[in-house]
Formats: structure tokens, C-alpha cells, sequence
């Protein structure tokens, strides 16, 4: 069964550029053109599609405003907005009526990669059990404050460091969480850092802003609630997961961007219990009851709730429009990697070191999946990272 996906742009030259780079996705894509938000409406009311991708420069109606009448009619499609980096504040007025943004001019395979990204999404989004275990908390968890200045920060033409330190020192607990991960031994600074600014110079304002997005979401949520699931704990774990799932990245010689993908997705992965437990506090305290009884944590909750925490997670992740590669890692962050260096990808990252990761605090599960890696072509990395992960992200 073919995926459909319609793409808006009022120039009938982007629109052929589109069709030429998607060509090889004929057989799996059914794939459709319209000039204006007028024929796009008009074609999604004839045959909806899965993915709809619309130029935010679309004369007479834009497409953030298509794609906000797209998002009330059929909220089930998955929504892109493709603009340059002229429009910068044009996208982040549209903030909400999209999942994803794609910059144009686009690369090569970034399209079809965007597309495939999008089906994940799609069935998270239309995943009503979900939706239910979301929509269960009183005040669903939202962007930090500090995360949107920090943001707003970056993209103005007099970005500092010592502006983004500022942003950051103005909230101690976050500032405190911060500097705590970047002194552990998974970033091996060879000095320790007691400002995030400095921080930011030496890791790059991109790590710097996953650390402050992670840290203001986990607080977020209130230790009050569950004490079996306490926040600081999974923070801990996550943080762990994600400086670890960084350092398979660069080990393996991966993009600076991959990196920092992995390691936003491996700090991020487990958001989805603490949303779980919060939601449904009675429900969940009798899932953690039933660990060490022989079923999973995955089993168990799908038993309680008929879907899992990745799921959740890479749901909210999807909402905040969080890079495509991190909501797939954090998806798919339980399943088992694969053991070639040229598969892994984010996902495979974070993979390997949630296995890792298990493997130091006893898992005998993930212990026979590390001996498999120990066997293949991965076999030489493997010692390495079992060191870094039997640090425990302590400084």
C-alpha cells in the first residue's frame, strides 16, 4: 500500500525539483502538486494524504494558515512547512500548525528522509492510547521558558555566549543540572566548567540547549507524585544514556549533528514514563511492582496501557517539533541495535548505549545483547564505551 503525500508551493519550478528528487520513492509514494492553498484544499478534500508539505510564501493564503485549516479538518495529516532562512520569524509565528520544518533549499535525500520520519510520527499521533495517557495529565509538560529564550537567544544576529550563560545562570536548579552533566567523565573536559557559558563554548551551543531543554521538561514533574519513579533518578539514567549515545557517534565518526541528535534523544527517552506515571499514578506504581517477575517494562505497560513510554515520548518530541531523528531515537530507544558501524544511525546509538548502559547495573538481558556486539563488527569500540558507561556519568 502506497503513502500519499502533497506538496504546496506556488512556483512551478520548486514543485518540479521536488518531483525530480523524489523519484526514486515512486513505488512507495503516491505523490501530488498544487499551486495554491485554494487546489490544495480541493485535492485533500477529494483523496487526503499522510504528509502534506506547503511553502510558507503561498500567495493569498500562506502556508502556515493552510496548514492550520489542514490541522482542523484532518488533524490525522502530518504537517511540514518548507521556508529559507529569510523566514525565520515567520516560522516561529507558525509555531503549532506544524510538526516538522524543512529548509529550503533542500539537499539531497533530505526530502525522502523527511518523509520517512513523517510515517513514524504519523503513528504516534493517530495512536489513540497515546493520546489518552497524554491528554490524562492535568497540565501536560511544555517548552521551558528559559528553553524559548534561549532560542529566541540564538537566533538573534547579537548572540553571545555570554548572553546564553546569563539566560541559563538566571535559573540555579537548571544551571545546577547543566554543569553537573557537562563535569561528568562522558564529556572528558579536562577542567571543570563552573559557568554555562563556558559550557557552551566548549560543547557547542546546540548541546547546550538539549541540556537546557531536558533539564527545564524534568522539572517540571513533581517527586510528590511517584516516589518509585522520583524525576532525578530518570534524569540521572537519561543523561547517562545521552552523553554515552553521543560518545558512540563521534566514536564512530558521525556528523557533529548526529551527535547532538543522540544525545538529545538519549536525555529525552524516558520523558514518556515520567508522563505515564503522572497521568496515571495508581496504574503505573503496579507496572514498577511487576518488574523482576519475568515480563519487561515494555510488556508490562502495553498489559496496563496498551502502548509504552517510548511511544509517548517520541510523541510529545513530535509536538515540540524536535529534530526528526531524535523523535525516531526515542521511538525506537528499547528496540536492539543493530551490530553494523554503518547501520546505526541516531537510533542505533542510543541503542547501544541503553544496552550498555543496562549491562552496568545488572540487566542480564542486555548483557547477552552486549556479548553479541562484542562479537561483530563493533567489536573494537566495544571496551571503550563499556568504559565510559561503567563511569556513571559522575564527575
Amino acid at each position: 500500500m502506497s503513502h500519499r503525500a502533497l506538496f504546496v508551493d506556488g512556483h512551478s519550478e520548486s514543485l518540479e525539483r521536488i518531483h525530480r528528487q523524489l523519484g526514486a520513492l515512486k513505488n512507495d509514494w503516491e505523490l501530488r502538486f498544487a499551486g495554491s492553498a485554494a487546489e490544495a484544499l480541493n485535492l485533500l478534500g477529494m483523496h487526503p494524504c499522510d504528509v502534506l508539505v506547503a511553502d510558507i510564501g503561498l500567495q493569498e493564503t500562506d502556508g502556515a494558515a493552510l496548514l492550520a485549516e489542514v490541522c482542523r479538518r484532518w488533524p490525522g495529516i502530518i504537517r511540514m512547512l518548507m521556508a529559507d532562512a529569510s523566514q525565520q520569524a515567520a516560522v516561529v509565528r507558525a509555531v503549532g500548525v506544524y510538526h516538522r520544518v524543512v529548509v529550503k533549499p533542500t539537499e539531497p535525500g533530505a526530502l525522502a528522509e523527511a518523509l520517512r520520519q513523517a510515517l513514524v510520527l504519523k503513528g504516534l499521533v493517530q495512536n489513540e492510547n497515546v493520546r489518552k495517557v497524554v491528554t490524562g495529565l492535568r497540565a501536560m509538560p511544555t517548552l521551558p521558558t528559559v528553553y524559548t529564550r534561549l532560542v529566541e537567544e540564538l537566533q538573534s544576529p547579537d548572540c553571545s555566549l555570554d548572553g546564553v550563560g546569563k539566560i541559563v545562570a538566571a535559573d540555579p536548579g537548571l544551571t545546577s543540572r547543566v554543569l553537573q552533566l557537562v563535569n561528568s567523565a562522558c564529556f572528558g573536559l579536562s577542567r571543570r566548567i563552573t559557568s554555562p557559558s563556558v559550557a557552551a563554548g566548549l560543547l557547542g551551543l546546540n548541546m547546550l540547549r538539549a541540556l537546557v531543554l531536558a533539564g527545564g521538561i524534568f522539572g517540571q514533574f513533581s517527586a510528590r507524585t511517584m516516589r518509585e519513579l522520583a524525576p532525578e533518578r530518570v534524569w540521572q539514567r537519561s543523561a547517562q544514556v545521552g552523553a554515552l549515545a553521543r560518545s558512540v557517534v563521534l566514536s564512530l565518526q558521525g556528523s557533529r549533528e548526529e551527535s547532538e541528535d543522540a544525545f538529545l534523544a538519549g536525555i529525552m527517552q524516558d520523558v514518556g514514563q515520567l508522563v505515564m506515571a503522572h497521568s496515571h499514578p495508581d496504574a503505573y506504581r503496579e507496572v514498577l511492582a511487576a518488574l523482576g517477575q519475568g515480563e519487561s517494562l515494555i510488556s508490562l505497560e502495553r498489559e496496563a496501557f496498551s502502548t509504552e513510554h517510548p511511544a509517548v515520548g517520541a510523541y510529545l518530541l513530535g509536538l515540540w517539533n524536535l529534530p526528526g531523528p531524535a523523535v525516531e531515537a526515542v521511538a525506537f530507544h528499547h528496540s536492539r541495535p543493530a551490530d553494523n558501524a554503518a547501520l546505526l544511525g541516531v537510533s542505533g546509538a542510543v541503542q547501544v548505549a541503553n544496552l550498555l548502559v543496562a549491562e552496568h547495573e545488572g540487566d542480564l538481558a542486555a548483557r547477552a545483547g552486549v556479548a553479541v556486539l562484542q562479537q561483530g563488527p563493533l567489536s573494537a569500540h566495544v571496551g571503550t564505551w563499556q568504559s565510559i558507561a561503567l563511569t556513571g556519568g559522575a564527575a
